[in-house]
């Protein structure tokens, strides 16, 4: 009875294990998405105003009747697009209407969303094997399991053999 009563605590010990690493790869795929959204709206946005800007300059030589137009949008663009940047660069830059700088501060942006992206990568699926096994709950599991074979060869190896000495025949 007692050997039946440590299976099912292991057998539910293994399954609460397995659950719950189901759900925290479940809650990362999440965070994962969520962070990928982010940074992909990011660089949409910074795409376009690059675009914007880009249009401007080139509106110089290609069609100047249309610059005023093309480098009015280029400044809303980048102003929508640098809300979180430091905003005196980005008021000097729109003062005195930089279209080079504000093209510069776009590309740099843009690349932070790259590296921001490798710095925030999830980590290999040898690493999230090793959380798994080396986790409280696994190490308790692990830990009760052996307790448990120990005892189990102790009741079968001492006690059951000396049971059968001690019991006096009929």
């Amino acid at each position: 009875m007692l050997v039946v009563s440590l299976l099912g605590i292991v057998l539910l010990g293994g399954q609460y294990a397995y659950i719950d690493y189901l759900l925290t790869e479940a809650k990362k795929a999440g965070e994962n998405r969520t962070r990928e959204v982010t940074a992909l709206g990011k660089e949409l946005g910074y795409k376009v105003a690059l675009d914007a800007i880009t249009l401007c300059l080139e509106s110089v030589k290609d069609n100047p009747k249309l610059r005023a137009w093309y480098c009015q949008q280029a400044v809303i663009q980048y102003k929508q697009a640098s809300t979180n940047w430091p905003q005196e660069r980005v008021r000097e830059v729109t003062d005195r209407l930089a279209y080079a700088a504000m093209k510069n501060d776009v590309s740099h942006y843009l690349r932070s969303v790259e590296l921001d992206r490798l710095i925030q990568s999830p980590g290999s699926r040898e690493e999230e094997v090793l959380k798994l096994l080396l986790g409280k709950t696994a190490v308790a599991l692990w830990m009760f399991f052996v307790v448990a074979v120990m005892v189990g060869a102790y009741l079968f190896l001492w006690i059951l053999p000396n049971r059968k000495k001690g019991t006096p025949d009929a």
